[in-house]
């Protein structure tokens, strides 16, 4: 008889492997508290991209004009 072996995911954090969230981006498993630190990281990353970005275009726009 053969058994499947099903492991269940584990939080990177913590290692709980209950309630865990699989994360789209980087394919990592959080548990929910963990998920919403996740998500803190991701959103002030993608702010300071954003803001990095906005600079250089400004930058860009004032290098033409000049």
């Amino acid at each position: 008889m053969a058994s499947a072996s099903s492991t269940k995911p584990v939080c990177i954090a913590c290692g709980k492997a209950t309630g865990t969230f699989t994360c789209r981006g980087c394919g990592e498993d959080f548990c929910l508290p963990h998920t919403a630190e996740h998500r803190q990281i991701l959103n002030k990353k993608l702010e300071e991209e954003l803001i990095l970005r906005h600079d250089q275009l400004n930058q860009d726009i004032e290098d033409q004009m000049k």
